[in-house]
């Protein structure tokens, strides 16, 4: 790409007809090559390096067509759920006439679902493409100039300063800054048409200073989720796979079954109505193969087509608020998912189960998750070098046990089904404007609260069926009363809790880790559940978050159905008795430490400050310094340029604050990285801080090493350095209480640089019970398996698949010898 811009600066000062374009074609592929692919790995790289409109207009028309476009345009944004797909990803399309975009979405765009009609702008390769942040660009003058000749103009009272979605707009540059925010804020809310109803009243004389622009959206949002659903069902087929997936009987008996969940679920806001199903199976003008062949466009096309036909046949398919496809399926063509927050669901031969699961996509809801955490008690941070039974701790996509929008089918002996007894989440509920604000405790002082169970439909419509708080860390966490599992006493008596991580999402946390590891694979029953069925906050107990902010107790249960109660003492642990932490003032008031990014490795600058010996290329407040490998997230929005947003290379920070270590503990400070380190505190709190050995407490200037050192109590000021070449890249800085030995969190690693947790597991296959030797089995023994544990906790016959570490003598999962 470099070598492309080397040639604009030298050529396009030329006359055109004096343009050597025989260098410039190979150039302008290959940028076109690199732009696509940074597209697809690093979006908001790909917009920071783009041409301009300026730049891409001054190419002659065969170059323009070889890199990469830039467009303003409105059409149909469709996200799909990524159910069957492990991970949850998502598949973003936007639609725009015959031509569909691949979108690679940057972090403004991850958590924004299916809109209709929204004007977008951004740059393209082929099929590949990604957003600007928001429905409106504004253009720098030079861009101005360059587009007034390229698109008709709205004229809005002012001079044309922005791109809306193929139009120039005109209109005083600060009015279009303030509707531009609003129409970002209604660019997130549930509901395909919360952007056109925003920007309907947002040039409107009564929308001052674009105030009308949430109001609109917001009342677009709730008509979307929060009414009646119209709904249609229409059976089809291909003349290579023909047949009904469902009978017209039984797919009324589906869209029957799952308009009264809602009904119960919404407390009768919503419900599904002018229930259709097509009474002939309907057949879509492609073979499955010839949808195969369209790729990722295949399911866009066949709802397209499928609604075509359906219309021919006499229905009113744009009547309708959902619209099913049911068809059977085969290795060409799938089914089980819906676009989210929109119209289409796409269902192959399925239950009723299924349908409402897609139908809650169809709502605006994401999956229900489990958050699956490190250790004794886990912090917030995904974390790799352990596997669990479910791979590295972290998030467990379709892991909350006991929500539809988790793995709907899930069967337990002696437990209800989570169909049809798991509604949605209180939180997902207020989301969906079926829990009112008014019926959500938001707690932000010490007390008790009172909550009611959420998931009854007659449960007294003026109680709190919701209670909410915000961690120190900003983590927003929710509590409620699930009572459709009388099986489970944990559950029915106690504090179903999640953290809300996204506006869509939650994921399940689980008050009591690690009181059962596993349980028997080979019963058809997800053996990691068997931890999760009483994940709930039990009758007097307690729950911690893990920045000790907040302490949630349960102090009891009353109340008679369907007006079953919990009491919840919720404590907000301002000064962190037993935890040390940090702040960007010495008052401790503001959590974090600054960071001064620098896109330059600064090992060789010798320096007590970086900041002024180097230019940061950014800052931003980091909540604490844990920095696992490839962890340091978007690189654009801190100028660095170096490696890519999972891998930054070529970078240094230094954070600058204050280390608050609370009366009565002395503390360990741990530190490891890669690469080098340096840290100072200011241990004689003269308000500097030395190069001598005493404040210079770190100084691993060449990293791959981890050091521990003593802090006693007391408030210092703080800073550490940080550099990073390539290649591994981690630095975490950790504290651990010694006045209080064994009553704080303790973690488990791998080897001795505290980089990769767990611990190894080395299987023989025979009993050792009479080898008295105490040598390493490792080397004395014959390993039949190994393989990395988060920690050694086994109840009976929850060791897992013996075959998968050697072990031969077994009967399912009881090993013996």
């Amino acid at each position: 790409m470099i070598r492309f811009d080397e040639w604009m600066q030298s050529q396009l000062a030329k006359p055109v007809q004096d343009i050597d374009l025989t260098e410039a074609r190979p150039l302008a592929e290959a940028r076109g090559a690199a732009m696509a692919e940074l597209i697809q790995r690093e979006p908001a790289a790909a917009l920071k390096a783009a041409l301009s409109w300026q730049e891409w207009l001054s190419l002659p028309e065969e170059l323009q067509a070889l890199v990469e476009q830039p467009f303003s345009l409105r059409g149909e944004y469709a996200v799909y759920s990524g159910c069957g797909d492990n991970e949850g990803r998502h598949r973003h399309w936007f639609q725009s006439g015959e031509e569909a975009l691949r979108v690679f979405p940057t972090a403004s765009w991850r958590d924004v679902i299916t809109k209709h009609d929204l004007p977008v702008q951004g740059i393209r390769v082929g099929e590949v493409a990604t957003f600007f942040p928001g429905p409106i660009q504004i253009l720098s003058e030079t861009d101005r100039e360059a587009v007034m000749e390229h698109f008709p103009l709205r004229d809005e009272g002012g001079v044309p300063v922005a791109l809306l979605g193929g139009e120039l707009l005109a209109a005083n540059e600060t009015k279009i800054k303030e509707v531009a925010a609003d129409l970002e804020q209604a660019l997130g809310m549930i509901g395909p048409h919360t952007v056109n109803a925003g920007l309907a009243v947002a040039f409107s004389s009564g929308a001052s200073n674009g105030g009308g622009v949430i109001g609109a959206a917001s009342q677009a949002s709730l008509d979307w989720s929060a009414t009646p659903k119209r709904v249609i069902v229409i059976r089809c087929d291909f003349s290579d796979l023909s047949g009904e997936a469902l009978s017209a009987a039984t797919a009324s008996d589906y869209l029957e079954i799952c308009s009264d969940w809602v009904a119960d679920n919404s407390y009768g806001k919503s419900s599904l109505i002018n229930r259709t199903v097509t009474s002939e199976v309907i057949r879509l003008p492609k073979t499955t193969a010839e949808y195969a062949a369209l790729g990722n466009s295949k399911s866009g096309t066949l709802a397209t087509d499928a609604r075509g036909a359906a219309l021919a046949a006499g229905y009113a398919v744009n009547d309708f608020d959902f619209v099913v496809y049911a068809y059977r399926t085969n290795s060409n063509i799938g089914a089980g998912f819906a676009s989210i927050g929109g119209r289409d669901q796409w269902e192959g031969v399925a239950s009723e189960n299924t349908y409402m699961h897609e139908f809650g996509h169809n709502y605006g809801l994401g999956h229900a998750n489990f958050w699956v955490r490190n250790q004794a008690g886990g912090d917030w941070n995904e974390v790799r070098g352990v596997n669990t039974s479910l791979g590295a701790a972290g998030n467990d996509e379709y892991g909350d046990v006991f929500d539809l929008m988790a793995v709907h089918y899930r069967q337990r002996p002696g437990i209800e089904n989570v169909w049809p007894n798991g509604h949605f989440a209180m939180s997902s509920k207020k989301i969906l404007g079926w829990i009112e604000d008014s019926r959500v405790e938001e707690v932000t002082k010490t007390s008790t609260y009172r909550i009611y169970r959420f998931d009854h439909p007659d449960t007294n419509p003026n109680q709190k069926v919701g209670l909410t708080f915000l961690t120190g860390q900003g983590k927003r966490i929710w509590a409620g009363l699930r009572r459709n599992f009388p099986s489970n006493h944990t559950l029915s008596t106690g504090a179903y809790m999640v953290w809300q991580h996204s506006d869509r999402n939650h994921r399940q946390i689980d008050c009591t880790p690690f009181s059962q590891i596993d349980g028997i694979l080979e019963d058809n029953y997800d053996h990691a559940d068997f931890d999760r069925d009483d994940s709930a906050l039990a009758e007097g107990a307690s729950w911690t978050s893990p920045d000790g902010s907040v302490r949630v107790t349960n102090t009891g249960l009353g109340g008679i159905s369907p007006n079953e109660y919990l009491d919840l003492r919720v404590e907000f642990l301002k000064a962190n008795a037993n935890h040390v932490t940090l702040s960007t003032d010495p008052n401790g008031e503001s959590p974090g430490l600054t960071g001064s990014y620098f896109n330059e490795r600064l090992r060789a600058t010798n320096s007590l400050d970086w900041n002024t010996t180097s230019t940061p290329s950014g800052t931003r407040v980091d909540p604490s310094i844990t920095f696992r490998e490839n962890d340091f997230g978007d690189r654009a929005a801190l100028g660095i340029t170096g490696g890519n947003d999972t891998d930054w290379s070529h970078f240094s920070v230094q954070w600058d604050g204050y280390l608050h270590v609370p009366h009565g503990t002395e503390q360990t400070l741990r530190l490891f990285s890669d690469d080098g380190t340096k840290l100072w505190i200011d241990l004689d709190s003269d308000g500097t801080l030395g190069s001598t050995a005493d404040e210079l407490v770190i100084d691993n200037s060449f990293g791959l090493s981890s050091y521990t050192v003593p802090i006693p109590a007391g408030s210092y000021k703080m800073r550490l350095q940080y550099e990073e070449a390539a290649g591994r890249n981690y630095c975490v800085l950790e504290f651990g209480d010694q006045g209080s030995k064994g009553s704080g969190d303790f973690e488990l690693y791998q080897e001795a640089t505290l980089e990769n947790r767990g611990l190894t597991a080395s299987f023989v296959n025979s009993s050792l019970r009479n080898n008295t030797s105490q040598s390493d089995w490792r080397t004395s023994q014959t390993i039949s398996g190994t393989r990395t544990e988060a920690m050694p906790l086994y109840w009976d016959n929850t060791m897992g698949t013996a075959s998968s570490m050697g072990i031969s003598s077994n009967s399912y999962s009881h090993w013996i010898n």
